[in-house]
């Protein structure tokens, strides 16, 4: 399926590991992972995101998945912990745009109007 030139699949299985979204594909990530980026999306944040942190320690040590796993939050109920911890672990936080000024000063956090541009880049970078 594609969105905005964006190949991507949603909920695939790596072992009872469930991705939100893997872009371009499964096939991709298992053949070749730093070409492709898992996504994590969750629209309540609070403690749920403790569960991104979980699904990308696996799939790093166990599947020998690189550091390119994008957390995304659809609400700015995420606290500063929160995102400074994804933030260490090396994953990307996108953030809606409205709350994102006070997270700025956080090395992997970015505005969430960025997400397709970059997906869009990442792919353009990993395509040779």
């Amino acid at each position: 399926m594609d969105v905005f030139e964006i190949e991507y699949e949603k909920n695939p299985s790596i072992d009872g590991e469930k991705p939100d979204f893997v872009v371009p594909n499964l096939v991709t990530l298992m053949r070749e992972p730093i070409k492709a980026v898992i996504l994590s999306i969750k629209r309540e944040v609070r403690e749920r995101w403790r569960e991104s942190v979980g699904e990308a320690y696996i799939l790093r040590k166990i599947h020998k998945i690189p550091d390119n796993i994008w957390f995304i939050t659809l609400r700015c109920d995420i606290e500063e912990y929160a995102v400074k911890t994804l933030s260490e672990l090396d994953m990307r936080i996108y953030i809606p745009d409205e709350c994102y000024e006070q997270f700025r000063h956080i090395t992997k956090a970015k505005p969430l109007s960025l997400l397709f541009n970059n997906l869009l880049q990442y792919g353009k970078s990993r395509a040779h």
